[in-house]
């Protein structure tokens, strides 16, 4: 087949079109593992430093003193 009979066709996927899946290791799993519990971490830090801040901005200007 040639390269404009398969550009063609509609809705076709050549196999090295596809995506190559595979399992991941126990290693890549556990760091995995550790980079989301970090960045769920930071992101607890980050939400609780920006409600503080906002906290001060909302308080009356007599009380921040």
């Amino acid at each position: 087949m040639s390269k404009q009979q398969e550009m063609a066709k509609p809705n076709s996927i050549s196999q090295r079109d596809e995506p190559q899946v595979r399992r991941l290791t126990d290693e890549e799993i556990a760091e995995l593992r550790r980079d989301m519990a970090e960045s769920a971490a930071w992101m607890r830090a980050e939400l609780k430093r920006r409600r503080e801040a906002k906290d001060k901005a909302d308080q009356p200007q007599e009380a921040q003193d």
